[in-house]
């Protein structure tokens, strides 16, 4: 069976976060790491909307789109 819940999500998102950051450095030439509210901010702004419009207390902002927040 399927598990979800924060507990799922946490690794998930850390995972995908060290992602974002590996290709940053790649695409950018830089040794540094961008600032975690920019991580966020591409993280909120790319995901794929879930259940009602808009941010709610069941989805959050919805499921991240990696490939979208890197693009």
């Amino acid at each position: 069976g399927g598990m979800c819940g924060t507990s799922m999500a946490a690794p998930v998102v850390a995972g995908a976060s060290a992602l974002l950051v590996e290709q940053y450095r790649a695409t950018m030439g830089v040794t540094g790491r961008p600032l975690p509210s920019t991580v966020k901010g591409l993280f909120i702004h790319t995901a794929v909307d879930r259940g009602n419009p808009g941010p709610d207390y069941q989805y959050g902002y919805g499921r991240i789109d990696v490939k979208a927040a890197v693009d």
